[in-house]
């Protein structure tokens, strides 16, 4: 019972801790194809949580523990994968300049 205790504590200090990551890509997404190839690769990046593609608006957004992981660490999973991103919003940025 202890360690169950412990456990929903961590993940409840870690909680607060999700940035959101909205980015373009290049080349552009065109189809469900693409949306899938995203999402599939892109969901091993470590602390990934959530990945929403949206091709009317050509955007990524990615919900990710900011601990575990950098925009540039996207940037290197989506190279991988054909495509070069740039980033419209970051929040992790916002809240490292409140921080500040």
């Amino acid at each position: 019972m202890t360690s169950l205790a412990t456990l929903f504590t961590t993940v409840c200090l870690h909680a607060g801790e999700l940035a959101t990551l909205v980015v373009t890509t290049t080349p552009q997404m065109h189809c469900q194809k693409c949306e899938n190839k995203i999402k599939s690769n892109i969901r091993f990046v470590k602390g990934v949580k959530d990945i929403q593609t949206s091709v009317e608006k050509q955007q990524v957004s990615i919900s990710y523990d900011a601990n575990k992981s950098t925009v540039a660490d996207f940037e290197k999973a989506f190279q991988k994968i054909g495509y070069t991103i740039s980033v419209i919003e970051n929040t992790a940025d916002k809240k490292k300049e409140t921080k500040k």
